[in-house]
């Protein structure tokens, strides 16, 4: 309990840290253009994966852990970028706890469970792997870890039709190109990562077994040039739903793995994708006890 009361503190913490040191995206008026079946088939395709595998995770940029490497810049208060895709991010020191939440870039093979019932302890030195990169992966690809730092921002800023995108409003995101063009979404690749698998199969200090009719979700919203989410009609936002972890009723826990492609739809361009994730194990306004946390490989746009 003392441990769950320090991390709700750092997510309190983050969030207003967030608020006061993100940026605002100021959306201009811009025209807004048709997206004829011309442009897009003019327009090449922009890949994250392509972008992850330019970068080089070594001692001059990255921290040194079991299994590999992650972004030595985790726990400072900064956006991660590559050549088209920018990511949110924030961190610090509070009371002589490190914190983060976004986004940040891994190489680390390390599938090992670090939890153990009643407690998550062990997690926060290795909460760097996933469970697409086995442990002894050889050349291990670069992906992007996701934490929803959802304590005082997302729950702060429900997503109704009426919303307006503001980047210090949401936790975690990720702005598509380096200018104020929108774009056509195709696929997302995702994998589960290594503390919620372990909780859902085993528990830890927040987290319970999974049973039958629980599950974890990452959901993926749009959001258009003029920050307005993208919706499917006057009253519902829409959004696409993963399960990252399902046991139905009558059945068995499914929980892959892999590497796993999701279609993307949103029947327009857009210029940012909001991440949020949902538990049937959770505390209510206290949030998901499931770890939130998830592996992201690609994004291919047009």
């Amino acid at each position: 309990m003392k441990q769950k009361t320090i991390f709700r503190f750092l997510f309190v913490c983050s969030a207003l840290f967030a608020a006061c040191t993100n940026d605002m995206y100021e959306f201009p008026e811009l025209e807004q253009r048709s997206d004829s079946p011309q442009t897009r088939v003019a327009r090449t395709s922009i890949s994250l994966a392509n972008d992850l595998n330019g970068v080089t995770l070594n001692p001059s940029n990255g921290t040194a852990t079991t299994g590999g490497f992650y972004w030595n810049q985790t726990y400072s208060n900064t956006k991660y970028q590559t050549t088209n895709f920018t990511f949110s991010h924030t961190g610090g020191t509070v009371s002589g706890y490190n914190y983060w939440d976004g986004f940040t870039i891994s190489n680390v093979a390390d599938t090992n469970n670090y939890g153990a019932p009643g407690s998550s302890d062990g997690w926060i030195a290795h909460q760097w792997g996933c469970m697409a990169v086995p442990t002894g992966t050889t050349n291990s690809p670069n992906y992007m870890v996701g934490y929803w730092g959802y304590y005082m921002l997302d729950y702060q800023n429900p997503i109704t039709p009426n919303s307006r995108f503001r980047e210090n409003g949401y936790a975690t995101w990720v702005k598509l190109g380096n200018n104020s063009q929108a774009y056509t979404v195709n696929k997302v690749t995702v994998a589960i990562h290594p503390w919620p698998y372990y909780g859902n199969l085993y528990g830890d200090g927040f987290a319970r077994p999974f049973g039958p009719g629980d599950h974890f979700d990452l959901i993926i919203y749009g959001v258009k040039r003029n920050g307005r989410f993208v919706t499917a009609n006057a009253q519902t936002v829409k959004s696409i739903t993963h399960a990252m972890a399902d046991y139905p009723i009558g059945g068995t826990l499914n929980m892959p793995t892999g590497w796993t492609d999701i279609t993307i739809d949103f029947g327009e361009p857009v210029k940012y994708l909001v991440f949020q994730m949902y538990s049937t194990d959770n505390s209510g306004e206290l949030g998901p006890n499931t770890a939130v946390y998830f592996c992201l490989r690609d994004i291919v746009m047009q």
